[in-house]
This record gives structure tokens, C-alpha cells and sequence, in this order.
């Protein structure tokens, strides 16, 4: 449980290390698109953990986000990124639900994200797969952020994707996003 508090906060605060200084990342932006689509060439991205297995669009590169992230990518120059946690369920008290880890990390986000909204987490399907998801966007260090955050119990172990951009760059993120989620394969 300590955990998933600790991966909550670094989540948080991973945005805040990267920022957009580098001139070639900028250049590679206005060559590409600031935005990106979701149509954009893939490549798979598989898990350093599981089976898990991912199709990223071929622009975004594998960066160093958080230690325990399974998998963990971005494109520096949209400042779109996105990190998975695998945790096995048995690491959780007995009864402890995929319900009870959403509330526990966007609690944990909500207390450190400054948002003027009450961000609820919902229930959706990935790729037919039950899945909890919520959406919050606030201030961290100044930055005015917007994360995607879902979570997914498969086979024993849940899954945590954590998705931020700049908030201003949200709707533009927000398809390739899920796309990203929508190629999970397991």
C-alpha cells in the first residue's frame, strides 16, 4: 500500500523533471507537429516485467521516468508522456480491489495536483477488458498539467498507466493516448 502511495507522488512530480530545452527536440516538433496523431507509425513497446505489450507511436522514444515503471515513454518535444506500474495482487491486503487502488492514487494525486475540479474515476473497457480511469489536471510546480491516469487487473497483477501532457495540449494528447491504451495486448 505504501507502494502505490510513493508511485502516486513520483508520478506527479515525474512531469516536473522533464522540461523542453533541448533545440533538437524542438526542431524535431515543428518538423513533425507539435501534436502528433493517433494514426502516427507504431512500434511495439513490451514490458521489462510481463507479458504486456504496447504499440506507441514511432516518434516517441523509451525515457528514463521512474525506476519502477515497467514501461516508459514520451516525446520530449510534445511533452507527451507515459509510464506503466505492474504490481502483483497478492503484494495487497486480502479483498483489496482494483476499485480500492483507483481511489487510493487519485486521492493521492488530488492531494498533491493543485485542481480546482473533483476529478471522479470512472469505469470503461480496454480492449475488452474492465478498466477504472480518471482524468485531472491542475498545477504542479508552476506547470499547468493534465494526466490520463488508468488501471486494469489482468491475470493476477494490476496494471497502473499514468499519461501527462502540458494541459494546454491535452486534447491534442488525449487520442494518441488512447490509442496507446486501445493496442494493450496481454
Amino acid at each position: 500500500m505504501k507502494k502505490i502511495l510513493i508511485l502516486a507522488f513520483v508520478l506527479v512530480l515525474a512531469f516536473t523533471s522533464l522540461t523542453l530545452t533541448a533545440c533538437e527536440a524542438f526542431i524535431e516538433a515543428f518538423n513533425e507537429g507539435f501534436h502528433g496523431t493517433p494514426d502516427e507509425e507504431t512500434q511495439t513497446v513490451n514490458s521489462s516485467e510481463s507479458e504486456l505489450s504496447m504499440e506507441f507511436p514511432k516518434s516517441w522514444k523509451k525515457e528514463t521516468l521512474h525506476e519502477d515503471a515497467s514501461v516508459q515513454m514520451g516525446h520530449l518535444a510534445r511533452e507527451q508522456y507515459m509510464m506503466v506500474f505492474e504490481e502483483p495482487v497478492s503484494d495487497f491486503p486480502l479483498g483489496f480491489t482494483l476499485g480500492d487502488y483507483a481511489d487510493v492514487i487519485l486521492e493521492s494525486m488530488a492531494d498533491t495536483v493543485d485542481t480546482d475540479s473533483a476529478p471522479s474515476i470512472k469505469n470503461t473497457q480496454i480492449g475488452g477488458i474492465s478498466a477504472k480511469q480518471f482524468e485531472i489536471s491542475g498545477t504542479v510546480d508552476d506547470l499547468e498539467i493534465s494526466y490520463l491516469v488508468t488501471m486494469i487487473e489482468h491475470d493476477g497483477m494490476i496494471y497502473q498507466f499514468c499519461a501527462w501532457v502540458l494541459e494546454k495540449r491535452y486534447e491534442y494528447a488525449k487520442p494518441i493516448f488512447d490509442s496507446i491504451l486501445d493496442s494493450i495486448d496481454f
